[in-house]
């Protein structure tokens, strides 16, 4: 899914293997892509049978803004209404990972790969 506006731009990249899907998102999450990124997350969450494990990768965006962090909240309750595991991944050197780190949900295991969240049990 791609949303290109005048002032943001977004893509989220849904890989599914195994037990996992992996939520690659690119671009930027602030009011103008929530919805479109609330979607794509729950497109994704809704074709996955409990107990699986849902990735969100945020190493790529570019700006995460308060609006990501409702959303890691949805997606997060989501995933816990439906049996499954929610983790996210982020550089842990970003601004993504301090604004987690600040208003994140606390409830949600952060990586710093996709390999790592993939592999955690």
């Amino acid at each position: 899914m791609v949303l290109d506006s005048s002032r943001s731009w977004f893509a989220v990249t849904p890989t599914v293997g195994g037990r996992a899907a992996v939520l690659t998102f690119r671009g930027v999450i602030d009011l103008a892509t929530e919805r479109a990124a609330v979607e794509a997350v729950q497109d994704a969450v809704s074709a996955l049978p409990p107990p699986d494990v849902v990735v969100v990768d945020l190493t790529p965006v570019s700006h995460f803004s308060v609006k990501g962090i409702y959303l890691l909240r949805a997606v997060a309750d989501t995933c816990a209404r439906r049996g499954l595991r929610l983790r996210v991944v982020v550089d842990p050197d970003s601004i993504t990972a301090v604004a987690l780190r600040i208003g994140g949900p606390t409830d949600v295991p952060i990586f710093d790969t996709v390999e790592a969240a993939t592999r955690a049990d």
